[in-house]
């Protein structure tokens, strides 16, 4: 205590003399709440960098030499003496521990033994060498590592340190050296530090595959390692050559020991090396240092942030931004943000979001809104709803999807298109026009457009006239009066085209015009339509009259070479047309509609008729075709919608009549509309409010200064983007979550500030309640969102990472996300309660806004997922190392590829099936696996062999080496079951000549629903896979990966499962979402001191396989005929299969439907 008191004493000493500093301190946002107030949270998740010494964040900066002694200059300029903030129980230790470790003395460590060093072969690839330490003091060591500097190439090498015998789980540290070209050739110094327990170590050195370190013309050289040094004296430079030598005389085992004692000068100098700056983990053992290790922490963060981005040195692969070794360039989560990104990309996102509202009292409010056409009424063809967006396959040349938009006033309004974009053709135009003649085109023609994945690119502007109130009143008496256009004069007609006044016709003057009355047809009116025409020549097929549907949306043609067409027509309608029309002599068209009945008659005399089979609006006219088409006279009567209010009508259609090679599956996303013409769309970036709109909106929502912000609520997956607004506030929150047994639910609290500051937010959940005695305490945890970025625009980050924390922050005027985890394992069944309690303060911690309360109700029904025949879930990939990365993963993933399990593993795993990929005719490679599998008890219902990787051929030609690996297969162990993954550019032919040798199918994802695969995967087991590694950061993968799996139960014949490529493949730093070395990089899962650090994909893929898995028990237990439980197997909720297994609880005693 009484040290306390003398931190806090100091402390206070310091804001008494520093008060000016701190003040702009709190302006740059690095002030935190009083511990006291923080929540609880044993384990913090920070970002790791690409490898152990390179990290920035807070818990790095204790364990970086570098950053210590800058620390000490740091508070010494600030007055404040460092060892004051020591306990005064730490004792100094009379010596210190030195260790040499002679790899050359290391028998058979794995690389060759020189005279004093060990060295490896030039490569991306080679042995590893192990070798053995003993600790026999815990504390913070420095460790050395003497190797070959190289100046005309590099020898990238790893060091990894485990427990001793942990060898194949997660290590303790991660390490590369000789990653850069030397100034010099010769020994070189590499550093780290590092804690370490008393115990026995492994110290591995390796190979690194060698794809982002240098550039590509840069040599390999050998890898040379000759000494390891470790030491507690952490303040202390590189050893000298007289301590290396009187160490390695001392023994001549391959670790050499000594503890010198430390004179006067180093015990001063380790008390002082004791302090370090702290961290998340340590802030409540010493408060006072851990505020000033955030304040120094903030602003080196700072520092790093302000400097040059695209200054030398410059990253070999990007070659235009820092090098990823780079300070600039090192991940770090930042509290206020929520942002997971280097310094420099959040100082830039973060500006960004403080300028996205327009606090110019003068500043104008913008009209805008969404448009999905995946809701267009009209949907047809090769298009594909996918929820408010839409795809097709890359072979489609027939789709048409049609919409309408009504404008909230008139005036310039453009339109712009979200669409996918990964560089490839995807063909198909967007068209929008107006009841007065405005059209604005555009075709998707280019293979790669700016702006990411899902880019944007502008369709066009539509003016939408204002009419005076004279002006209605004139229109409306036109419409009364019902002509439209009087002895070739243009009365009362909008058009398309080129037209002019003839003499007393009006006539295009350009092929494939359009012409047609200012109101329109009304649904449920009969009408008689009069024109008097003439053609200058014989009927061409495209000219005629023309028509809406019900809808108002497609058009129903009656055309004067004999064609009558659409969608308001019952099938058998017949018109004689061309048998009374002679080109240059005027003709009389009468077209009426009595009821479901259309007659058409010419000069007076029927030319055929047509049944209605729907009621038609709107539009009518006429359209010209290739004719030249001459109107005398147009008039309607009967009771017509004078058409006012299609005037701000705009259609959209958006079709598909060709493709482009090379080409995939097409995707639009979503449109835009706005009367903004200096605003261009990315991500869900909206045009800027003013302030008054953004806090009336909030307002709206419940929020006011007084509450400080917003609060919604969703179960499910979910996710909001940094630019989310929020609906209105529940009075009474509550969540209702119905559970099985030994499951995990989500959902989540949204939150957007009204306050131009951070609002701190301690998040409380209390522990599950059902009566006395029956309380369970760490069942609904929550973990705060981070945004990443994935890309270089400003709306290109995305809620990835789910990272526990102590409290979460609300940016200034901007939202944050607090994603809840519902757990039932080891809860019994019955009926829970608890609050979740959220109390808010200012970042100093003494502005306290009304506490929200959440009330949660959880219901455990007496029922465990335990499927006979579990959906197979495949994911290729291998996870992080380690047994509790391996214990989650299977959580999710049943299937296996990588070396074998044994029998008695899958079933403490739950594995149903492991893979051996065979890429080679090599006869004594397959029956090796086969032993190999066969000694760890594995039978041929545990486990198959794929073929190589996605074929494509179409002829035996072209699939040679599949069929021969196959066909070796098959005669070496008949009863080894085959797997294939046809890829994209597979086909029917594909399918059927590989047809024999394949026991499961695993097709790529089209083939599901083109068909050119003819189908031939159903005729045996099959899952299917999809390759999200190409969008695993993109806002809505979640939900896709949630579908994806769930839809497994809704597939035609013996479909077992699914897969998808892939959840782990990092390659150089998974926490670096922005930069991915290849487009294949993917991570749903991150390695992290703490276990697995999830994102809300990770999380949906356990909930899905949950979920599917409920299914198929409703499945196997419901008789194949009952339609209503194939409905609640194919579509039901977690609840309703629930509560059908219950009601159900006796399996069918004959065979499972598969």
């Amino acid at each position: 205590m009484a040290h306390l008191r003398n931190c806090f004493g100091l402390l206070l000493s310091y804001l008494i003399v520093s008060m000016a500093s701190l003040a702009a301190s709190a302006a740059e946002l690095t002030a935190l709440p009083p511990i006291a107030a923080w929540g609880t949270a044993s384990e913090v998740d920070e970002p790791e960098s690409a490898f152990h010494s390179l990290g920035r964040t807070m818990w790095h900066q204790g364990r970086s030499a570098t950053r210590i002694a800058a620390f000490h200059q740091w508070l010494k300029a600030k007055g404040i003496e460092p060892l004051g903030l020591l306990p005064q129980s730490l004792r100094t230790p009379s010596d210190a521990r030195r260790m040499l470790i002679e790899p050359e003395r290391s028998p058979n460590c794995g690389w060759r033994a020189i005279k004093d060093a060990i060295v490896s072969a030039p490569g991306h690839r080679g042995p590893e060498a192990r070798l053995p330490l003993k600790v026999d003091r815990a504390g913070m060591y420095r460790l050395w590592i003497r190797h070959q500097g190289h100046a005309k190439g590099t020898a990238v090498t790893s060091l990894t340190l485990y427990r001793k015998g942990e060898e194949t789980g997660s290590p303790l540290l991660y390490e590369e050296f000789n990653t850069q070209l030397a100034a010099q050739d010769g020994p070189r110094w590499h550093d780290l530090m590092t804690e370490l327990a008393v115990g026995e170590y492994t110290v591995a050195l390796g190979h690194v595959v060698r794809y982002y370190h240098t550039p590509t013309n840069v040599p390999f050289l050998e890898h040379k390692v000759d000494c390891l040094y470790l030491t507690d004296e952490i303040w202390a430079v590189a050893p000298a050559e007289d301590v290396l030598t009187a160490l390695r005389e001392s023994s001549r085992d391959v670790q050499c020991n000594a503890r010198p004692a430390l004179t006067k000068a180093d015990q001063d100098a380790w008390r002082l090396w004791q302090v370090r700056p702290s961290h998340w983990e340590t802030a409540r053992d010493n408060e006072p240092l851990f505020r000033l290790s955030y304040e120094f922490w903030r602003e080196d963060i700072a520092a790093i942030a302000g400097q040059n981005y695209k200054a030398p040195p410059l990253d070999p692969v990007r070659v235009d931004i820092a090098d990823y070794r780079d300070p600039r360039r090192q991940v770090i989560f930042d509290p206020i943000w929520n942002m997971v990104g280097n310094p420099f990309r959040i100082k830039q996102q973060a500006a960004v979001l403080q300028s996205d509202i327009n606090t110019d009292p003068a500043a104008k409010d913008a009209v805008f809104d969404w448009i999905y056409p995946g809701h267009f009424p009209v949907v047809t063809g090769q298009w594909i709803r996918e929820g408010g967006g839409l795809s097709a396959d890359h072979a489609a040349t027939n789709a048409a999807a049609i919409g309408r938009y009504t404008v909230a006033r008139p005036g310039k309004w453009h339109l712009w298109v979200q669409f996918k974009n990964i560089n490839y053709f995807e063909y198909y135009s967007i068209h929008a026009s107006t009841e007065t003649g405005q059209r604005a085109t555009w075709e998707r023609t280019e293979r790669l457009y700016p702006g990411g994945r899902a880019a944007w690119a502008k369709v066009g502007e539509v003016d939408i006239p204002e009419m005076t109130p004279q002006q209605v009143a004139g229109h409306q008496a036109k419409t009364a009066k019902g002509v439209f256009i009087d002895n070739g004069e243009p009365v009362f007609v909008s058009r398309v085209g080129e037209w002019k006044q003839d003499g007393q016709t009006f006539t295009n003057t350009a092929p494939t015009s359009f012409l047609w009355a200012s109101s329109g047809l009304k649904a449920d009116e009969d009408f008689q339509i009069r024109a008097r025409l003439s053609l200058t020549e014989k009927p061409d097929p495209g000219s005629g009259f023309f028509f809406r549907d019900q809808l108002g949306l497609r058009d129903n043609f009656i055309d004067f070479d004999g064609t009558i067409v659409g969608p308001s027509f019952e099938p058998g309608a017949k018109q004689q047309l061309p048998e009374h029309i002679r080109p240059n002599e005027p003709f009389d068209l009468e077209i009426v509609r009595a009821g479901a009945s259309l007659a058409i008659r010419i000069n007076g005399k029927d030319a055929g008729s047509a049944k209605l089979v729907d009621q038609p609006t709107r539009r009518f006219g006429f359209r010209t075709g290739k004719n030249t088409l001459r109107i005398h006279s147009f008039s309607a009567t009967g009771k017509l919608d004078d058409g006012l209010s299609m005037q701000r009508e705009i259609d959209i259609a958006i079709l598909i009549n060709k493709y482009i090679n090379p080409r995939t599956y097409r995707g639009v996303y979503r449109l835009f509309i706005t009367d903004d013409a200096d605003y261009k769309p990315e991500g869900n970036l909206l045009p800027k409010p003013s302030l008054a709109r953004y806090e009336s909106q909030l307002r709206a929502a419940g929020g006011t200064h007084d509450t400080g912000y917003v609060m919604n609520l969703s179960p499910g997956i979910g996710s909001i983007t940094q630019t989310w607004m929020p609906g209105p506030e529940p009075a009474r929150p509550t969540l209702a979550m119905p559970m099985v047994r030994d499951t995990t639910r989500s959902a989540s609290l949204f939150f957007r500030n009204v306050r131009n500051e951070p609002l701190v937010l301690r998040i409380t959940p209390e522990s599950l309640t059902s009566g006395p005695g029956k309380t369970f305490a760490d069942r609904i945890r929550w973990r705060a969102v981070g945004f990443a970025p994935y890309g270089d625009g400003r709306e290109e980050w995305t809620p990835f990472f789910l990272l526990r924390r102590p409290f979460l922050i609300i940016p200034p005027r901007s939202a944050a996300q607090a994603w809840l985890t519902f757990d039932s394992t080891g809860v019994p069944p019955g009926d829970y309660s608890a609050a979740i309690r959220i109390e808010a303060t200012d970042l100093a911690g003494k502005t306290k806004f009304p506490t929200r309360t959440v009330a949660t109700s959880v219901s455990v029904a007496d029922l465990r997922i335990e499927p006979r025949q579990p959906i197979l879930v495949h994911g290729w990939v291998n996870p992080p190392p380690g047994e509790q990365y391996l214990v989650d993963w299977f959580k999710r993933f049943n299937v296996w590829q990588g070396p074998f399990f044994s029998k008695a593993e899958m079933t403490k795993y739950g594995l149903q099936q492991q893979i051996w990929c065979q890429r080679g005719v090599n006869e004594k490679q397959i029956r090796d696996v086969i032993a190999q599998a066969t000694a760890k008890g594995l039978t041929h219902d545990d486990w198959m062999m794929s073929v190589n990787d996605e074929p494509t051929g179409k002829t035996p030609e072209e699939l040679a080496d599949y069929l021969a690996i196959g066909k070796l297969i098959r005669a070496i162990d008949p009863q080894l079951k085959i797997t294939m993954n046809p890829g994209e550019a597979a086909n029917a032919a594909t399918f059927q000549i590989l047809q024999p040798l394949v026991d499961v199918w695993n097709p790529y994802k089209l083939h599901l629903t083109y068909g050119p695969s003819g189908r031939d995967y159903l005729k045996k087991p099959w899952i299917w896979y999809t390759t999200p590694c190409y969008q695993d950061k993109t806002p809505g993968i979640a939900a896709e990966m949630y579908d994806q799996i769930r839809s497994v139960l809704r597939q035609p014949a013996d479909c077992r499962g699914t897969a998808l490529f892939a959840p782990y493949y990092p390659w150089r730093d998974p926490w670096d979402t922005a930069y991915e070395h290849i487009k294949d990089v993917s991570v749903f899962v991150l390695p992290s001191r703490h276990g697995p650090v999830a994102t809300p994909a990770w999380e949906a893929i356990r909930e899905a396989v949950q979920h599917a898995n409920l299914a198929r028990m409703v499945r196997e237990r419901a008789k194949p005929d009952d339609p209503a439980a194939k409905s609640l197997w194919e579509t039901g909720s977690v609840e309703q299969l629930r509560d059908w297994l219950l009601s159900h609880p006796q399996a069918r005693q004959t065979a499972a439907s598969s």
